[in-house]
Formats: C-alpha cells, sequence, structure tokens
C-alpha cells in the first residue's frame, strides 16, 4: 500500500486523495474485498484519458500490493490479488483498485494504510481476539494536521483514508473515531490529523481457536553504572505465524516477529535496577484459527553503581609504570578483572592492576576494562579513563 501514498504524492497537485479499504470475513475466517486509491481527476497533471492515467500509474511502476505473506498462516497459499486503474465517473475521480481474497492473514496488512504523508503510525489496524471477543485498534497519526509531509514532499494538505470491515457477528463496541455502520460493519475513517486511537470490540459467538502456550525468560546484564540491558526471549511450545509484544509492568516495549522455531526476542536497553515483571503475549496472524497467550517474569535487578570515572597513575613514558585506580562502587566487588586495552586494541597477557610501559605503547592511548563481580548482582564491565604515552 505504501506505493499507492507515494504515488499519490507525486501525480497530485491538490489534496484530495483517497485510499479505502472494504473487506467482508466470512464464518470460516475467508477474506474477501478491495482496497482502492482515489484522487480526483482536478488534481492531476495533464491527464484526460483512462489510457493515460493508466501511463502515470506504469510511469510510477505500480505493482499490486502484498496483503499477506508468501505463505499465509493457514498454510494455505498466498491470497488472490487482481489490481488494474480505473475511473469513477460518479465522483470524477481516476482509481487504482486492488481486489483481495485469501484467508484471515491477509486482513492486517490489506488495511494497512501506512507510509501515507502525515500518517506514519496509523500503519494498518491491529487486530487480536481473546475468546470470541475480536479487538481492532488503529494508532493515532504521529503527526498533526499542518504539516501532511510524512514522506517529505509538499503540495497535499490532506489525504484521506477509511477502513470498513463486515464480520460474521455483531458489533458491541467503538471508539475514539470509529463508526458502527450497522450491527455486523465498522469503519475506521480518518486523515493525518487523527489524534487518538480508534477502537472497536465485534463478539464471534462460534469463533473458536486453537490453544497456545508461551513461556518468558529474561536474562540481565550491565554496561553502565546504575543500569541493566534485559534479553527477553519468548518461546512458543509449537511454532506459529505471528508476532509477540513485549512489556515491562503494562508499558509496551514493542513487538517483534515470531522466527521459525517459535522464538521471538527483544532487547530492553538500560532498564532501572530493581523489580520487575516483564511480560509477553503471542498475537497470531491467523488469530481466527488460533489463540492469544501470554507469560511473564519476574526479575530484580541488581546491579553496581559507581561513582566516579577509575584513574590511570604513574609514569605515562616508555620504562614507566602504570597502575588502575581505585574503583568506588556500590556494592563494593568481591572480584575485579582487568584488561589492558592499547588504541582500543586488548593487549596480550596485560591483565594485572598494573602494566608496564613498553615501546609498542609509545605515541598510543591506554586504557583498562574493568569488570566487576559479586554475588547476586550482575556483573559490570567498564572503560577508565584513557592516557597518552609519551615518546620518550
Amino acid at each position: 500500500m505504501r506505493k499507492l501514498a507515494l504515488a499519490c504524492c507525486l501525480v497530485l497537485m491538490l489534496s484530495g486523495c483517497a485510499l479505502t479499504s472494504t473487506y467482508t470475513i466470512d464464518s470460516s475466517g475467508g477474506v474477501s474485498g478491495t482496497t482502492s486509491f482515489g484522487v480526483p481527476k482536478s488534481s492531476v497533471r495533464n491527464v484526460t484519458t483512462l489510457d493515460q492515467w493508466s501511463l502515470v500509474l506504469q510511469d510510477n511502476d505500480f505493482p499490486s500490493p502484498t496483503p499477506s505473506p508468501t505463505e499465509s498462516a493457514g498454510g494455505t497459499p498466498a491470497p488472490a490479488v487482481s489490481c488494474g486503474p480505473g475511473e469513477d465517473l460518479a465522483n470524477s475521480q481516476w482509481t487504482y483498485d486492488c481486489s483481495v481474497s485469501g484467508d484471515i492473514s491477509a486482513l492486517s496488512d490489506a488495511t494497512d494504510l501506512g507510509g501515507l504523508a502525515g500518517m506514519s503510525a496509523s500503519s494498518g489496524l491491529q487486530i487480536s481476539r481473546v475468546g470470541t471477543t475480536v479487538t481492532l485498534a488503529q494508532a493515532a497519526s504521529s503527526t498533526g494536521g499542518d504539516s501532511g509531509l510524512g514522506i517529505g514532499l509538499k503540495g497535499i494538505s490532506l489525504i484521506y483514508t477509511n477502513s470498513t470491515l463486515t464480520f460474521p457477528g455483531t458489533v458491541t463496541t467503538v471508539s475514539g473515531g470509529a463508526v458502527q455502520v450497522d450491527d455486523h460493519t465498522v469503519s475506521f475513517p480518518s486523515d493525518e490529523s487523527q489524534s487518538s486511537e480508534m477502537s472497536a470490540t465485534v463478539e464471534v459467538p462460534d469463533l473458536v481457536g486453537t490453544a497456545t502456550s508461551l513461556t518468558l525468560n529474561a536474562v540481565g546484564s550491565s554496561s553502565s553504572s546504575g543500569s541493566a540491558d534485559v534479553l527477553l526471549t519468548a518461546q512458543l511450545t509449537a511454532a506459529r505465524v505471528g508476532s509477540v509484544e513485549f512489556f515491562d509492568g503494562d508499558v509496551s516495549l514493542g513487538t517483534q516477529a515470531v522466527d521459525s522455531s517459535g522464538a521471538a526476542t527483544y532487547s530492553a536497553m538500560s532498564a532501572s535496577a530493581g523489580n520487575h515483571t516483564y511480560k509477553a503475549t503471542f498475537l497470531p496472524a491467523d488469530w481466527w484459527h488460533f489463540d492469544q497467550s501470554s507469560a511473564q517474569k519476574s526479575v530484580n535487578l541488581k546491579v553496581f553503581q559507581v561513582s566516579r570515572q577509575v584513574a590511570l597513575s604513574g609514569v605515562a613514558k616508555v620504562g614507566g609504570k602504570l597502575k588502575v585506580g581505585s574503583i568506588a562502587s556500590t556494592p563494593t566487588a568481591t572480584s575485579v578483572s582487568y584488561q589492558w586495552v592499547r588504541n582500543g586494541q586488548a593487549i596480550k597477557g596485560q591483565t594485572r592492576i598494573e602494566h608496564r610501559v613498553v615501546a609498542a605503547d609509545a605515541n598510543k592511548n591506554l586504557s583498562v576494562l574493568i569488570t566487576l563481580r559479586k554475588s547476586g548482582t550482575l556483573s559490570l564491565t567498564f572503560t577508565s579513563k584513557t592516557l597518552r604515552v609519551k615518546k620518550k
């Protein structure tokens, strides 16, 4: 869909571009519908016939959109896509329409309206299910209505989008500007001024999914005083296509795709010391047939606090002796190791608190990698101050 947005900017002189997706989901989770790009004829340069509009699309290398992975989440072939230029006489618009049919994994990408000017955060509906309740959400736009310049080009003041979905169930709630069209249909009309998340829930009484099971592991390390890096690894007992959203408490850290082994990883950088409850939620691409699952892991991150940078003392010239200065840390380390470094490269065999300066050190920068250890506390490796060795 991003190619549609880019071409919109290339051919438009004024505002008025519209990108809409209209899809129906049947009782088996099959998806069919159309994503359409439309622009007022008056806003397109030197185009008066359908043939000329077709040439504009060809010149901009319009492809068919890719509404799902090459192999869908259910293991069936990728959805069928048929695209082509058109003309809307009633509304005096040039159009580019793509009809899509496939399984449920096609839906999120088929409604992906991301890449639009000013719409970079609204990159498609986020769809999930718990039990028989389907939840749909579209994030707020990341830019205000005055910019409208998400891809850096002038001349477009507004781009309209709308995703409309019809379910074999009942729309129960809408919020943030989402519209309940009828008992079974909900739409998400938007432009780049969308300031809040839109959401809706739909009850599908006969929906029954296959259970999934998720575990979460958290491994901490420390590379700076007073904080920790935590590697989070979520693992499904059986690999499924989808993604995992990671949380620190109730704060979302980000989402990562599940790999072919059923694992997803996330590096939580610069976490504060203390207790953390990390959580992970598996979001299946084929949410119609597979359930969400969650896991959590509580960790107490104990880290070293180093109050000042460690200096090197002694005579910084060939024949002299250098020594690592005192280390003020909380807690006090029970073990300290050293690795002397010359111009960023470890000096082989130099792992003591003192170092005899040799000819190879002349006109070079010396420093020390220091590692603090204590049982129950994450080890910390940091670098001392640097000294420049004199030639003589």
